[in-house]
């Protein structure tokens, strides 16, 4: 019975009035029957989209290439559809709030009208690939990849993400669909993207001071432009790789603004060399945590300008005698870098660790003669019992033996 009530309710073809906005803004009402064919898409909405202070929905225009014009829309979800429309490659044109539909004392008015280049037929998917590819860096983020990826193809990062993932601001994307929108093997991605799978970067701490097992930050930019990328390339990495041994460049901290060229610093390539045989010899968790202490221990002396004079000298090579640099400039954490591995070498060594806690002062005498000659000439030990000084604290204190009793799960 409804069904039979829904016949008597449907108006004729015949009683259906197309009203629309011509080009010239000129308003057209014409049977169905001839209307139909009209280019809508050239014309203009038949209503104004209402703007106003609280309202929940959000409208806006977005730009599409496929007619090279604005088309509006009354919400995020109304946007995401203009995206998908504008990546169908068998979508010629498509328009907002194109036409009324009249008959008898009601009217409707559809939210989008396409026209196809085929009359019949089901039109291909809505994810399909975009103009220019773009190959992943290895080691490459996520975030990164699609950030070059949508620059690439004049696109929103967010809304990017948010076409392949399904769902506007989604965080997960399956690397099938990526793969479909970049035109990439899903072998490929999987390969190269780090966290194509979700996974985050962990921080613990031990004390006040923060323990990074894997970082993100940026690819050596020589490295990336010989790929291909013309944009930062952020990577995820192990706390060792600071370093481009290929073109002598720092990735480390504050390596975001600049990489500096290390050509005229021999001791932070050769830190560079100890501290990877430092991770092969006694594992990359010791290594992390005392690379951590050490730059801690390390920073602190220099705030109190003590035991700086290769930190400076470094400087001096970097700047000129008169520098003056931002706290956070790259250059800071690489002339500190020698001096912080030699640090992390006796710190995390089971045998000199043993020298400092000693009660012997022979074994003293050894700990301060390697102190002298690979960290920081003219330091003195044992301290007296109540010293300041930062190492001294940190030894005796025990926060050496709690420190690498602790290793992460």
């Amino acid at each position: 019975m409804d069904a039979a009530l829904a016949r008597t309710c449907r108006p004729p073809a015949a009683a259906l009035q197309v009203l629309f906005v011509d080009g010239g803004g000129s308003r057209r009402q014409l049977p169905l029957a001839t209307g139909w064919a009209a280019r809508f898409e050239c014309g203009q909405p038949v209503r104004s989209f209402s703007s106003r202070r609280g309202q929940r929905n959000f409208p806006g225009l977005w730009w599409s290439a496929t007619t090279g014009e604005r088309v509006g829309f009354e919400s995020w979800l109304e946007r995401e559809h203009a995206m998908m429309l504008d990546f169908d490659p068998a979508v010629v044109a498509f328009s907002s709030q194109p036409f009324w539909l009249l008959w008898h004392d009601r009217s409707t008015g559809p939210s989008r009208r396409r026209r196809l280049t085929m009359p019949r037929g089901r039109p291909s998917p809505l994810l399909s690939q975009l103009p220019r590819r773009v190959a992943p860096f290895p080691g490459e983020i996520l975030s990164s990849y699609l950030r070059r990826l949508a620059h690439a193809n004049c696109l929103d990062p967010e809304a990017l993400r948010g076409h392949i993932a399904g769902r506007y601001r989604q965080q997960s994307v399956p690397a099938d669909r990526l793969a479909i929108a970049a035109g990439v093997p899903a072998a490929t991605l999987e390969h190269a993207l780090a966290d194509l799978d979700g996974g985050k970067v962990w921080i613990f701490r031990l004390g006040q001071i923060p323990i990074h097992p894997m970082t993100s930050g940026p690819a050596c930019g020589l490295c990336a432009f010989a790929r291909g990328a013309t944009e930062p390339v952020w990577c995820r990495k192990h706390p060792e790789q600071v370093i481009c041994l290929r073109h002598r460049r720092w990735i480390g901290t504050g390596a975001a603004t600049a990489q500096p060229c290390l050509d005229g610093q021999p001791d932070i390539l050769q830190a560079h060399k100890q501290h990877l045989r430092l991770v092969r010899r006694f594992g990359r968790e010791q290594v992390m945590i005392g690379f951590a202490f050490a730059d801690h221990i390390c920073r602190q002396w220099h705030a109190q300008r003590q035991h700086d004079e290769g930190f400076r000298r470094r400087m001096r090579i970097f700047h000129g005698p008169d520098w003056e640099v931002p706290a956070a400039d790259p250059t800071i954490a690489a002339a500190a870098y020698p001096q912080v591995v030699a640090l992390a070498r006796l710190l995390i060594s089971p045998y000199w660790g043993s020298l400092a806690v000693s009660f012997y002062h022979i074994e003293h005498s050894l700990f301060a003669q390697e102190m002298q000659n690979t960290v920081a000439p003219g330091y003195q030990w044992p301290q007296p019992r109540f010293s300041k000084d930062p190492l001294h604290r940190w030894i005796i204190g025990g926060n050496r033996k709690s420190a690498f009793d602790f290793l992460p799960p």
